[in-house]
């Protein structure tokens, strides 16, 4: 296979910011996936956050969750790195209130 057939079936696998192959990558709520570090300096201080790419209204750490599908490019440390402003790390898509599962602090999730 040519490397430009292969580069067309790993279209939907590049970041809507920086147009690359993802690495540490997030979707949002609307289906959009991009780099952590593309995406949190376009929502960070944002008071009404928007997806970049179709301007739906994002809810943080609800609407943001990992994409473990990373592309040939991707490295071990990707989904380690800190997006600045202020050394955020990549969201873990476990809930704070999961329901069901109970602690001794109350209601909250288990790590898949």
């Amino acid at each position: 296979m040519s490397s430009v057939i292969g580069h067309r079936f790993l279209v939907p696998y590049e970041c809507n910011v920086c147009q690359n192959l993802v690495r540490g990558g997030v979707i949002t709520i609307c289906g959009h996936l991009f780099c952590w570090t593309c995406l949190w300096p376009r929502l960070s201080g944002n008071g009404a956050p928007q997806c970049p790419h179709c301007r739906h209204r994002l809810i943080l750490h609800e609407d943001i969750v990992p994409f473990h599908g990373e592309g040939p490019n991707a490295d071990s440390d990707d989904n380690l790195s800190l997006a600045q402003p202020g050394s955020v790390p990549r969201p873990t898509g476990v809930l704070a209130d999961w329901p069901g599962t109970k602690s001794p602090g109350g209601w909250t999730s288990t790590p898949c």
